[in-house]
């Protein structure tokens, strides 16, 4: 990830003593502009929604023409997240931690509630279509680039920038869950999700089937720093450079590296603009070679030179299928407060996919929970 003269990053980013508003954000971005990007003229710099997701706000800030590597990608972080008050010091952490090593963009600036970084190109991942996720050799350089945030350098530089826990999945989903049923606006889709939903009890039952699996403590796997957060707009694939960047590091944190496999394996099977959540899409074998490519870059990086064995293949294998588990109920969970908050996925759709997701869970748990984990 090279600049160009003019976007050359600062060797020691400044802070911006500037609140942006998410809804009224142009002044106060020329202000911190003005000190990352003093040659540019107040009146030629454009805004471009890079991505609204369900927290924060991402704006392209550029001059050119179109945009190029001279662009600035601000971030202007929400204060909470399903009721619990978000800190930024793990994404602060994590987005300097990842620059450094080269693994995310350089950072420009922070700012009271943000953080501007390097633009970076390539073609970005949509709910509508994630068809190219699917391709087995994009899912190999996925699986190098999760090798590069969990080997033992990323996990060892993490303390320089005193990167924590992530965010704490079971005091959301207990929060959550003493305020269930959370009202979905729409009456019709209401009566539809609520149909036949689990209960808050149930759904506590659910969870305590996994115990720690929930906040990501799979078994016999050592916590790193993990992304926590690789869904399909996460991701910039970088064809000509054979590569994959994952961005958007709010939910970022110590935690199990499985929960970042999963969640890959299981969104990138499923596609928002059909309702599809047949994880056939991506057949056992496509499964065991993401991960075998995983564990063999992972133990290349961390100096290892042991085999990769069938028998860990298999065990990442089980502990994925147990992770997507986890997966589908916390989205069961928390996905109705969300429903009507993105204009980019239809309502209807985001409930029948939650379903979906939750009739697949229904459907497995007994077969997945029963499978025995092979021992290393």
């Amino acid at each position: 990830m090279t600049s160009s003269a003019d976007s050359s990053p600062l060797k020691q980013p400044p802070h911006v003593d500037v609140e942006v508003d998410s809804q009224d954000y142009k002044d106060a971005l020329l202000e911190i502009l003005a000190v990352i990007r003093p040659k540019w003229k107040k009146d030629a710099v454009r805004f471009k929604p890079l991505a609204q997701g369900m927290i924060n706000l991402m704006l392209t800030c550029y001059v050119s023409e179109e945009v190029d590597e001279t662009a600035v990608v601000a971030r202007i972080f929400a204060t909470n997240f399903a009721g619990v008050t978000m800190s930024r010091e793990n994404e602060f952490g994590c987005t300097k931690c990842f620059a450094e090593l080269g693994i995310g963009p350089e950072v420009y600036c922070t700012f009271k509630n943000g953080i501007c970084s390097a633009y970076v190109s390539g073609s970005f991942f949509t709910w509508e279509d994630i068809s190219a996720f699917r391709d087995i050799k994009v899912g190999k350089l996925v699986a190098k680039e999760f090798a590069k945030i969990h080997c033992d350098a990323t996990l060892k530089m993490s303390s320089k920038y005193n990167i924590g826990k992530g965010m704490d999945a079971n005091e959301m989903i207990g929060l959550m869950l003493e305020a269930w049923p959370i009202p979905i606006a729409n009456p019709e889709l209401h009566e539809k999700f609520y149909k036949d939903m689990y209960t808050a009890d149930e759904f506590r039952r659910e969870t305590a089937l996994f115990a720690g699996d929930v906040q990501g403590g799979f078994e016999g796997i050592k916590d790193t720093l993990c992304h926590n957060d690789p869904n399909a707009t996460n991701f910039i694939y970088q064809e000509d450079q054979g590569r994959t960047v994952l961005i958007d590091y709010e939910m970022s944190g110590l935690g199990s590296p499985i929960r970042d496999l999963g969640t890959y394996i299981c969104m990138s099977a499923l596609s928002i603009k059909d309702g599809d959540v047949d994880l056939k899409k991506h057949s056992p074998e496509y499964v065991r070679t993401f991960a075998r490519t995983y564990l063999e870059e992972l133990k290349k990086l961390n100096g290892d030179n042991s085999p990769v064995t069938d028998q860990l293949v298999e065990k990442y294998n089980i502990l994925i299928e147990r992770s997507i588990l986890v997966f589908f109920l916390f989205t069961a969970i928390f996905i109705p407060q969300f429903v009507g908050s993105s204009d980019k996925v239809d309502p209807k759709t985001m409930i029948e996919v939650t379903l979906g997701r939750l009739d697949w869970y229904k459907k497995n748990k007994d077969r997945i929970l029963k499978q025995e984990i092979p021992r290393d």
